[in-house]
């Protein structure tokens, strides 16, 4: 077989799989930045409305205790 049949039956080259799962990793690291942007809004806003703690106030504690590093 050639290499023009193993693409036609859906085989990857060694090369062309490691360009792809690269690819699904950068993916991945944009799902989970976006998710972890999503959770961090909605902890804000559970605080804000629970606690009445003002957003900046908790960012810039959080950023006090080295949890954040803005």
């Amino acid at each position: 077989m050639g290499r023009n049949s193993l693409k036609t039956y859906g085989l990857l080259r060694r090369s062309e799989f490691r360009n792809y799962e690269g690819a699904c990793n950068a993916h991945s690291l944009g799902w989970n930045i976006l998710g972890l942007t999503i959770a961090l809004t909605f902890f804000l806003c559970v605080c804000e409305h629970l606690f009445s703690i003002n957003s900046v106030t908790l960012l810039n504690e959080l950023r006090q205790i080295g949890f954040l590093n803005l």
